[in-house]
Formats: structure tokens, C-alpha cells, sequence
């Protein structure tokens, strides 16, 4: 995440405090705001608060009543001698019961306490405060005790009477528990909230009938409704009441203010569900002011020790702030300055004792600079034997270079040797196969020759009259032995010069050492070879100058010849084995000849192929030869590199 450009050239506290002090600005404003709106509403609070208080407190003042009510009722149902009077239509008996519990509630509630019976057609059966009053019918507007006949079950709710609205509680009477015979109700007058109201919470209230349903004589209107004069009504508060607009009266709102008076309105509704009247309750409105003024101070103070609070609250961070982290971050900064800047003693070490997370940063930075400081060591240790090795391979490389270059010169003249050597070969092989061919022809004329002694011999043996021809056959024959000698004297000429082009190889093989093992072997076997042949040639010249001496006897003799005809003959059949002898000699000679060729085109072959390995000899030297100038490049370079580390390192204190 990038660091926003207002924050970059900060300090930590900068960046600390001055997003502190615009929350802080904000929180505060906030705080003045959601004040003043609270403050504001205040007043309706508390007026919504004492409203719910005041419906409580009749909602509860009503249900007690009522339960009060319908208590007394049920048990004035238990009494069966009022039930049977009620059965027997015995009024004064029915009275004298009901007055001794009239007479004991009467007290409690002066006199607002009342019971009346009803017969089992609805009908007033005995009115306690009125017992003369009674068969009036009360089924057309008294739907409670259609109720209660109806279900057999006890019923309360608040009704209209011509005393006004009244609290009410109405029970069966059952006879024997079965069979209904009427009913039974006790009443409270509406105006026992009004005392209630007055002695539990200090309320003033009073009751308002809906004007159609009001048959009271002496009323006050209010609004919509009218009031019955009474002592106990708070006359102050009943006038304020009066006086307010009847908008604000008969409105939804459940509360007004008068000029006095905080009031509160409950709607009054009968058991069928009917609206039949509304309480105005209220209470002085300098209490209700006092709790508005109370409840502002106390939300004013809680501002106040809110925002004094966050004012000490951030007085507290910013004295930590410059005392813990500024004044420790300003030791780390000197330190780590020092390291950077100074003459980088790597010996100091930062002393943090607080036991918070400086002294674990202080303990990290301490062993990374003990780590640095080792480091350092170990690399001065290293760049010295670094220096010595990069000064010991520069020289190194030198030698090496200068023994490349010497290999390479070597490589050089040991590649125009075997050049030589293969023309030398060529030469060779061409001589060989020139004498191969000398030999096949010598040997066919061998053959020949042999092939006329035979018709010579049988010539000799069948006629003796051809001794001229034979004469001339010698002579011929004389001369082709000339011929062989020549050709032999070639032959030995060709035997000499392989002789001594095997020693020559033989020689370069031994100065090329283990690559020229193979090519020594070789010569070795050339060597042999011709000295084999030299040595047959011998034989064959031997032969020959035999053959020769044996014709220039024959042209001797030949004037002799009939009378030595047999030794002649047996002296021809000598001459033919010898000829075939001789024959047989050259065949080996063409063979060994021809082995000799093969050989030669073999090490022909074999010392191109060593020509192409001193070649890439030659090739490997010349890079070997720029590799070890780049190696002696690098070896300085390293070396002059390796100081100028080294004297980096120096520079700190370890």
C-alpha cells in the first residue's frame, strides 16, 4: 500500500499525532452535535417519559380498582342468605346484608362505595344507597350484565352512569351453584382515581364524559366532554384544562402543556369497546420543567467529562508519545546514524531496558548487527585469501598461457610432420601398387617362361633336330632372364626404399608417442616386410643368375647338345621345377606386395585421420590459448575488485 505524499516526510510523531488531532476534531464535533440534538430532545423525552408514567399509573390505579370491586363482588356472591333473598324477593334482608359490607368500605372510600343487585330479568332488584329505587329495567343500556347472564362469569369494566363514569364489578348470583338467579355489582365512582391520583403521586386529574353520553346537570365542558363539578377536581387545573384550543384537546397527541400544568389524556372505554370519556391527568410543570433542566445539566456534564476525558486522554498519548517512543526512536536513529554515517563501529550496541517492544527491536538490531559485524570478519578473513588466490591464478594463468603457446607452436610443427608423413604415404602407396604390378607382369612372364621350358624339354626329348631353334630359344631365354634381373633389381630398389620409409615412420611414430603406438606397429609391420622381400628377391636373383648361367652354358653346349641330350633334358626338368619354384615366389611377392598396397592405403587413411585430430589439436590449443587470456583477464580484475572490497571492509570497526 503506498504511503500518502502528505505522510512521506513525516515524522513518526507527525504522522501519529496529526491524524489524532483531526479524529479528535471530528470525535468532538460529532460529540457537540449528537449533544445538542439529544438536548434538544430532552424536553420531549421527559414529556414522553412522564406521559408513559402517568398511563402506567392509571392503567394500574384502574386494574386495582377494578379488582377491588370484583373481589367484594364475588364474595357478597358466596353469601347464600343473599341469594335467597334476592329468590324470595326479601329486600330488607338483602339491605341489612349488604350495608354491613357498605358500612365497612364506606370509610375507605368515602362513601363513593356502591352495590346493587340485579334480579334475573335484568331488572334493578336493591340499590344499597337507594333501596326504595328499584324494578327499573336495565337491559337496554347495561350490556355488562347481558354479559355476566350471559356467560355466568364475573365481569369489571369502567361504564357510564348518571353519576358519571364509574368503575364497576359484576358477578352471578347462582343458586345452589347452578342455577342463575341474578347478579350482583359493585361500584366506585370515577372520581376515586382522582383522589388516588392526588395522594399517590401528587397528579391532579379529573374525568371528562363524551357530551352525547353526559346526563349530569352541573358540568364543566371541556372540548368534547364534560366535566361534573366536583370538590376534589383541582379547579386550577380543571380552567387551564378548559382554556386550552380544542384542537389541542381532542389531537392524537397524548400530551399538551399549559401554562401550569404538564397533562396527560387517557381515553376512557367501556366494555363494549365504546369511547365514553378521557382523563386529563397532569402534574405542575415546574417539576416537569425541573426534570428537563436536571436531565439537560446531566447531559451538559457528560459532554463536558466526555470531551475533558478525550482531552486528557490525548494530553496522556502525546506526553507518552515524546517521552516513550520519540526519545527512543531518536537513541535508535543516533545509533543507526552512527552505522551509517560514521566510521561504522560495528562494536556498539543498542541498550534498551523498557521490556516493551523497543527493547525487542533493540535486541533484533543488536544481534543484526552482531551478525554484520561477523560477517564483516569473515569477509576480511575471506578477501585476503581471496587477494593471495586471484595474485596466485594470475600468475598461474600467465604460466598457463605461455604453455599453451608452446603446446600450440608444438602442435603446429607435429601437424606439418604428419602432413609430410601422408605425402610421404601417398608416394608410397603409389610405389607400391607400381611394384605390385611389376611383379604380376614378372610373374606372367615367369610363367611363360616356364611354359616354353616345358616345350623346349619336350622338344629336346622329341626332336633333336631342332637344337638351332632351341639355340635361339635360349638366347631368348637369356635375355628375359636379363629382364627378370632388371625387373628384380627394381623390385629391390622398391624393397629398399619401403625398408627405409618404415624406419622413417617408425621414427615419427616414436616422436608422437601414445598416438603414434598404433602407427609404429605398422611401420614395424611394412619394415618386416620388406626385408622379406628383400630376402626373397635375393632367392630369385640367385635363381636367375642360375637360370643365366645355366643358358650361357646351354649356348655353350649346344654344339654338344645331341650328344648330351639326356643331360640336357634332365637339366631342363631341373630348370622347370626351379622356374616353378621361381613362379611360386613371385606369387608370394604379388601377395605381399599387394598386402604391402593395403597397408599402405591403411595408414594413409589412418594418418589423415590422425592429421585431422592434430588439427582439431591445433584448434583446442588456439582456444585453450584465449581461454587462459581470458582467465588471466578475469584473475586480475578479481584482484583488483578483491582490494577495493577489502579496503570497504576496512572502514568498519569490528
Amino acid at each position: 500500500m503506498e504511503v500518502p505524499m502528505f505522510f512521506r516526510s513525516k515524522t513518526i510523531s507527525n504522522k501519529f499525532l496529526v491524524p489524532m488531532f483531526v479524529i479528535t476534531f471530528i470525535t468532538v464535533i460529532v460529540i457537540i452535535t449528537y449533544s445538542v440534538t439529544v438536548i434538544s430532545k430532552i424536553k420531549t423525552n421527559v414529556f414522553q417519559k412522564e406521559t408513559l408514567s402517568l398511563t402506567t399509573y392509571l392503567d394500574e390505579s384502574i386494574s386495582s380498582n377494578l379488582k377491588m370491586c370484583l373481589t367484594n363482588a364475588l364474595t357478597l356472591s358466596q353469601n347464600t342468605a343473599l341469594i335467597d333473598a334476592l329468590v324470595l324477593e326479601d329486600r330488607e334482608s338483602a339491605l341489612d346484608i349488604i350495608s354491613k359490607v357498605a358500612d365497612s368500605l364506606s370509610d375507605a372510600f368515602d362513601n363513593d362505595f356502591k352495590i346493587h343487585i340485579h334480579d334475573g330479568d335484568v331488572k334493578s332488584f336493591l340499590r344499597g344507597w337507594n333501596p326504595t329505587k328499584n324494578g327499573d329495567d336495565l337491559s337496554g343500556f347495561r350490556n355488562t350484565i347481558l354479559e355476566v347472564k350471559k356467560t355466568k362469569q364475573p365481569v369489571d369494566a369502567f361504564e357510564l352512569g348518571r353519576a358519571g363514569l364509574t368503575l364497576r364489578g359484576i358477578v352471578p348470583l347462582m343458586q345452589m351453584e347452578e342455577y342463575y338467579v341474578g347478579s350482583l355489582e359493585v361500584m366506585l365512582s370515577g372520581d376515586v382515581l382522582v383522589d388516588d391520583a392526588d395522594i399517590g403521586i401528587g397528579a391532579f386529574m379529573f374525568v371528562g364524559v363524551n357530551k352525547e353520553l353526559s346526563k349530569a346537570k352541573e358540568t364543566t365542558p371541556v372540548a368534547n366532554y364534560l366535566v361534573t363539578k366536583s370538590d376534589i377536581v383541582n379547579q386550577d387545573f380543571l380552567n387551564e384544562v378548559a382554556s386550552m384550543p380544542n384542537d389541542t384537546l381532542i389531537e392524537k397527541k397524548p400530551y399538551f402543556e399549559t401554562q401550569n400544568y404538564f397533562v396527560t389524556k387517557y381515553p376512557v372505554k367501556d366494555f363494549s369497546g365504546k369511547s365514553i370519556g378521557m382523563i386529563f391527568i397532569g402534574k405542575d410543570i415546574a417539576v416537569v420543567n425541573n426534570e428537563i433542566t436536571s436531565a439537560k445539566k446531566l447531559a451538559t456534564i457528560q459532554v463536558i467529562m466526555t470531551l475533558g476525558s478525550l482531552l486528557l486522554i490525548i494530553v496522556v498519548m502525546v506526553i507518552l508519545l515524546r517521552v516513550v517512543i520519540s526519545s527512543k526512536l531518536r537513541t535508535l536513529i543516533d545509533t543507526t546514524h552512527d552505522l551509517a554515517e560514521g566510521d561504522g563501529d560495528l562494536t556498539k550496541r543498542l541498550e534498551f531496558n523498557t521490556g516493551d517492544e523497543f527493547q525487542s527491536a533493540a535486541e533484533n538490531m543488536n544481534r543484526f548487527i552482531e551478525k554484520v559485524q561477523e560477517t564483516v570478519h569473515s569477509s576480511l578473513d575471506g578477501m585476503h585469501e581471496t587477494v593471495s588466490a586471484s595474485e596466485q591464478l594470475s600468475a598461474t594463468s600467465a604460466t598457463l598461457s605461455q604453455n599453451i603457446q608452446t603446446q600450440t607452436e608444438k602442435v603446429e610443427e607435429s601437424s606439418m610432420l604428419v602432413n609430410e608423413v601422408a605425402e610421404n604415404l601417398d608416394k608410397t602407396e603409389e610405389l607400391a601398387i607400381t611394384t605390385t604390378e611389376v611383379l604380376e607382369k614378372g610373374r606372367d612372364s615367369l610363367q611363360e617362361l616356364v611354359g616354353s621350358m616345358n616345350v623346349v624339354v619336350d622338344k629336346i626329348v622329341a626332336d633333336s633336330d631342332a637344337q638351332l631353334d632351341m639355340a635361339v630359344n635360349m638366347q631368348e631365354l637369356n635375355e628375359q632372364a636379363k629382364a627378370i634381373q632388371d625387373v628384380l633389381s627394381i623390385i629391390s630398389d622398391i624393397a629398399d626404399q619401403t625398408n627405409l620409409l618404415a624406419l622413417n615412420a617408425s621414427i615419427e611414430a616414436a616422436r608422437a608417442g601414445e598416438h603414434g603406438r598404433g602407427f609404429a606397429v605398422v611401420a614395424d609391420e611394412v619394415r618386416k616386410l620388406a626385408e622379406r622381400t628383400q630376402t626373397s628377391l635375393a632367392d630369385i636373383s640367385k635363381s636367375t643368375n642360375q637360370i643365366v648361367g645355366s643358358i650361357g652354358k646351354a649356348s655353350v653346349a649346344i654344339t654338344n647338345v645331341s650328344e648330351s641330350m639326356r643331360e640336357a633334358s634332365e637339366q631342363s626338368k631341373s630348370l622347370v621345377t626351379l622356374a616353378d619354384d621361381t613362379s611360386n615366389n613371385l606369387d608370394e611377392t604379388v601377395a605381399v606386395s599387394s598386402e604391402m598396397v593395403k597397408m599402405s592405403t591403411y595408414i594413409a587413411t589412418k594418418t589423415k585421420n590422425m592429421i585431422a585430430a592434430m588439427d582439431e589439436i591445433t584448434n583446442l590449443s588456439m582456444e585453450n590459448k584465449h581461454a587462459g587470456e581470458s582467465v588471466e583477464q578475469v584473475s586480475s580484475s578479481l584482484a583488483e575488485k578483491s582490494s577495493i572490497v577489502s579496503n570497504q571492509l576496512k572502514k568498519f570497526k569490528v
